[in-house]
């Protein structure tokens, strides 16, 4: 076996190769273990090691990327939206409340829910937990 690094973007990524027995390969080659990818010097990677207190678009896993807690709004050209689900099936039942707000609003996560969908350009700020 033989391990690899490729470049891919600025990221390396390790793959594990099998080479077939061939006449005149050498095979006192031990394996090498390849180099793991490290996004410590990323935005998402600062962003996790501090923090994060606000939210836009998209859908959020509560209690591992937004913690539940109260959120604040001050709103949008064309109001807001949120959902807090129980799942991410997109049926009307995984719906366990929504809200379109049009201005300054709030909205409570709660520890239940599942995740949290936030859409039309709002960001919303934790204002207590």
């Amino acid at each position: 076996m033989k391990s690899v690094a490729v470049l891919i973007g600025g990221v390396a990524l390790g793959a594990t190769l099998v080479a077939c027995a061939t006449e005149g390969m050498d095979s006192s080659v031990a394996p090498v273990k390849a180099p793991v990818a490290s996004d410590s010097g990323s935005p998402e990677a600062s962003e996790t090691k501090k923090a994060r207190t606000s939210w836009g678009n998209g859908i959020y896993k509560v209690g591992a990327e937004i913690p539940p807690g109260q959120y604040a709004t001050d709103g949008g050209d064309f109001g807001c939206y949120w959902e807090r689900l129980k799942d991410t099936t997109g049926e009307l039942d995984s719906v366990i409340a929504s809200g379109v707000p049009s201005g300054p609003s709030k909205m409570t996560v709660k520890k239940s829910d599942k995740f949290v969908k936030f859409e039309l350009g709002c960001t919303w700020t934790r204002t207590s937990s």
